[in-house]
């Protein structure tokens, strides 16, 4: 996943009024202003009630799903192997988000975590605050080296705290 492929997916959705959040690897590299690494997919957080706009927009540029599924996290792709990670989110009347991992278990940001903005290669993107990508990358799961590279990015550039398995490594 490119960045020139990000920018084109995040303009279909933003012609189309889809409230999305970049997260993971591109959110980190959104956050600290450039492309610190490569990346093999899009993770995007999309507001529960734009998920059936997001899926038609990129249906018609041939994003089809091939893993998980509504109210979890699910996959989809195109036939070029460009992959969007979607996680939904419901937000509650204080403007909290409201999450479900993979596995199913419930998980919630505060509104200032969909406060961030970004940029990927010049274009303005909203993302995951740092804070809340750091609570996301540290519980649920084994963290691999491309999340101790994003982690360390966050404390090293934006002086985010390490939490968890990042305190050490």
């Amino acid at each position: 996943m490119t960045g020139a492929d990000v920018v084109e997916i995040l303009e279909w959705l933003d012609a189309a009024s889809a409230d999305v959040w970049v997260d993971g690897g591109w959110g980190v590299d959104a956050l600290v202003g450039e492309q610190t690494r490569e990346h093999e997919d899009l993770d995007l957080i999309v507001r529960d009630a734009h998920e059936s706009r997001m899926r038609e927009v990129l249906a018609t540029h041939g994003f089809a799903q091939v893993e998980g599924g509504v109210p979890q996290s699910f996959i989809l792709a195109d036939e070029r192997g460009r992959e969007v990670d979607i996680h939904p989110v419901r937000f509650d009347n204080q403007g909290g988000g409201h999450l479900l991992s993979a596995d199913g278990e419930p998980f919630e940001h505060s509104n200032e975590a969909f406060a961030a903005t970004g940029s990927v290669s010049g274009y303005r993107v909203a993302c995951l605050s740092a804070e809340a990508q750091m609570s996301n990358h540290s519980w649920g799961y084994t963290p691999g080296d491309t999340d101790f590279h994003d982690m360390r990015l966050l404390h090293d550039r934006l002086g985010t705290s390490l939490l968890g398995p990042y305190m050490n490594g």
